[in-house]
């Protein structure tokens, strides 16, 4: 099972930078706390973070499903930093790097920081409605490469320290200090799948609490029902009573789980492919502004087909464009709603028809426009299915 977990994180890891610094695409918008972070804006302004967009929700929702399944198994399978953070485990007990580990009062003490982490996380990102923590976000450092924005050097250090800290430590990052994980806890705590330990075979060696890289006192547990448990499965591997195996994996306290590493891998798959399948298939606006301006009598809408609006930060742009001064000035569109995403989106328009139209909206959009307070000419990101800007000349 630990070298199907290894195999299954080292493809997650190797997709993600791959997507990363192979082929240019903004990783964030599969990251699911990018959801959590965006879901309180969301719900009050109906808006979402630059750089995020639907996609987020959606494998967030896929997350959350496979956590009341498999408790952590996110942490275990698919996160960036917990294959890091496994990967150094490994190198540490490869080199015999001597551990360090605090008494089950510090631990439990440590276990609370993720939690005020989360509830500043949310406040402050709520209120600035940005992802202001990216400056200390280890993770940032592995996928900021892609998303324009320049990347701090304070996150490169967190990183150092993360991967440095897990040689010593196991599992430090996942253990304590992730925000996601204090969210995923509030799911892995009523996990419907678990360990389950036979005491009447169990000959107490203390084994399974020895592998256990989330320091789970797994010898004392009848069922392991800590919140931290990653679903890795080395404290079954580790017990040497395999013949009426002592440790087992049951799902709602029935029959034990046989070969439960291909049941996991195939719940990750799954989880992926709803999730890909569920942003491919559902329109759901993420990005939605209104004009402060009385609203006329009569309104209209139009929907465009928009290729460049790929996250919320691009987005943003389209009000930039039509919000502008020159010979394809708009006075009359009132409302902006649209579900960022790769390739052509459908952005709808609301727009007084006494002051505007299709046309002028989209000659708005797609012109470039003279930026006169820099002096100079912006080039629009936009395409619009359909109109092409030489056409008349």
């Amino acid at each position: 099972m630990k070298k199907t977990r290894h195999v299954i994180q080292g493809i997650f890891l190797v997709l993600i930078l791959l997507g990363v610094y192979g082929l240019g695409r903004n990783m964030e918008l599969w990251c699911p706390f990018g959801g959590v972070e965006c879901l309180s804006l969301f719900i009050h302004d109906g808006k979402m973070m630059c750089a995020l967009a639907a996609s987020n929700f959606f494998i967030l929702g896929a997350v959350l499903l496979l956590t009341l399944v498999l408790k952590r198994a996110f942490c275990g399978y698919m996160c960036p930093l917990g294959a890091l953070a496994e990967g150094m485990r490994c190198l540490s007990k490869k080199f015999k790097i001597k551990q360090v580990e605090p008494s089950p009062k510090v631990d439990r003490v440590l276990s609370l920081t993720k939690y005020v982490i989360l509830v500043l996380v949310l406040v402050g990102s709520f209120k600035a409605t940005e992802l202001i923590f990216r400056d200390v976000d280890p993770c940032f450092a592995m996928l900021g490469y892609s998303t324009n924005e320049e990347v701090a050097w304070s996150s490169f250090v967190f990183l150092g320290i993360f991967i440095g800290s897990a040689l010593f430590i196991s599992m430090p990052f996942c253990r304590w200090f992730c925000p996601f994980a204090a969210v995923l806890n509030l799911f892995s705590r009523v996990g419907l799948t678990r360990i389950h330990r036979n005491t009447e075979t169990c000959i107490d060696c203390g084994k399974c609490t020895k592998a256990c890289p989330m320091q789970i006192d797994v010898a004392k547990c009848q069922t392991v029902t800590a919140a931290r448990c990653i679903t890795c499965g080395e404290c079954v591997t580790a017990c040497p009573v395999q013949q009426t195996p002592t440790l087992a994996w049951r799902f709602l306290n029935g029959k034990s789980v046989v070969q439960a590493h291909r049941w996991i891998a195939a719940a990750i798959v799954l989880t992926v492919v709803l999730a890909v399948a569920a942003s491919q298939t559902v329109n759901l606006p993420t990005f939605n502004h209104t004009r402060d301006i009385t609203r006329p009598t009569t309104v209209e809408q139009c929907t465009l087909k928009v290729q460049g609006v790929e996250c919320s930060g691009s987005a943003r742009q389209l009000i930039y464009f039509l919000d502008r001064d020159d010979l394809y000035a708009v006075g009359g569109y009132l409302n902006i709603k649209t579900s960022p995403g790769s390739g052509f989106v459908d952005v709808t328009l609301t727009y007084d028809p006494s002051q505007t139209d299709p046309q002028a909206l989209t000659e708005a959009l797609v012109e470039p426009y003279y930026d006169t307070i820099e002096a100079r000419w912006r080039q629009s990101p936009f395409e619009i299915e359909g109109y092409d800007p030489l056409a008349g000349l």
